[in-house]
């Protein structure tokens, strides 16, 4: 869903939470001024506020299949996505956009912002939030057209296929993963 973290680079490895970095902040919703200057002004070391967006990555059956949710996912404004292809065929879609942002609020415990550029940089981010939100929101719009879509597809009656087609089709997995749809509670 997207996420505001303020962490503090950390030289002590038994007290980093990931990757060297001690989090004193990890929200899903919108961040408050109060939350942003408590967070920056409780640390000797440096704090850092990022804003990181939601990212999704799907494997889907075939190139098609992610040809399709490619083209879906830039329709709904996600620019930064692509298609993956392992050295074992295998065929991926990451899905993601270019909301992040990253920005030093204390260096070794001296805050380097004003309190007009705490409220600015909250403002900042909850915008990035809410505008991720609307993106996030077409996406799932956009792919349970997808679904419904390929659902009315099957249904089209058709020729009664031949013997050796029916063998292909049984063995033929469909175009994306089902669990997908239940990510968006859309019913199969």
């Amino acid at each position: 869903t997207g996420d505001s973290t303020v962490y503090v680079v950390s030289d002590d490895e038994k007290s980093a939470v990931k990757k060297g970095c001690q989090w004193h902040l990890v929200t899903h919703d919108l961040l408050t001024e109060d939350e942003l200057g408590k967070a920056a002004q409780h640390s000797k070391q440096s704090v850092t506020l990022k804003f990181e967006p939601f990212i999704l990555h799907v494997r889907c059956h075939t190139l098609e299949a992610a040809q399709k949710l490619l083209a879906l996912s830039i329709g709904a404004g996600c620019r930064n996505s692509g298609i993956m292809l392992s050295k074992t065929g295998k065929v991926h879609v990451a899905i993601r956009t270019t909301l992040s942002m990253e920005v030093p609020l204390s260096d070794k415990g001296n805050v380097l912002v004003t309190p007009m550029y705490f409220k600015f940089l909250t403002q900042q981010a909850n915008e990035k939030m809410e505008e991720n939100w609307k993106r996030l929101q077409r996406f799932a719009a956009a792919l349970e057209t997808l679904h419904y879509e390929s659902a009315q597809t099957e249904k089209r009656p058709r020729k009664k296929p031949l013997a050796r087609e029916k063998t292909k089709m049984a063995s033929t997995p469909p175009d994306y993963d089902e669990t997908i749809s239940r990510l968006f509670n859309m019913s199969t």
